[in-house]
């Protein structure tokens, strides 16, 4: 356990010197009344404007909230319904990772077949 937290604080501080080297721009753009709200504004708008990223979005968001709450009963499930136990629970932990990585796989090899835009519709349609 020890050595994960080292191995996390270094890893953490190398972040940190690379984070140094950045640049930062010397000029300010001037900010008026308002301002964040009408960038809030455009950003929604741009977001709405573009399917592509609003059916990403909508998708994201959909997950989140159906697909983020059933991870707070696989202890559950493992335990009292399954009763597989806690082989059983890093299996079930871990089949969204390795379906995630799985899809990625294909996505990936049908990408030269198959538009962008028709992965994204039958992904998102997929997984409603």
């Amino acid at each position: 356990m020890s050595g994960c937290v080292v191995f996390y604080a270094v890893c953490l501080f190398i972040s940190a010197l690379e984070l140094l080297g950045i640049k930062l721009a010397s000029s300010r753009p001037a900010l008026g009344e308002g301002h964040l709200f009408n960038e809030f504004k455009e950003g929604v708008r741009y977001v709405g404007a573009t399917p592509m990223i609003l059916a990403s979005t909508v998708v994201a968001y959909v997950i989140s909230v159906f697909v983020g709450t059933y991870s707070r009963f696989l202890r559950v499930f493992a335990k009292d319904i399954l009763q597989v136990g806690p082989d059983g629970l890093g299996l079930l932990v871990a089949a969204p990772g390795i379906g995630a990585v799985l899809s990625l796989i294909v996505l990936g090899a049908l990408q030269d077949r198959w538009s962008r835009k028709a992965l994204l519709w039958f992904s998102a349609k997929a997984t409603l």
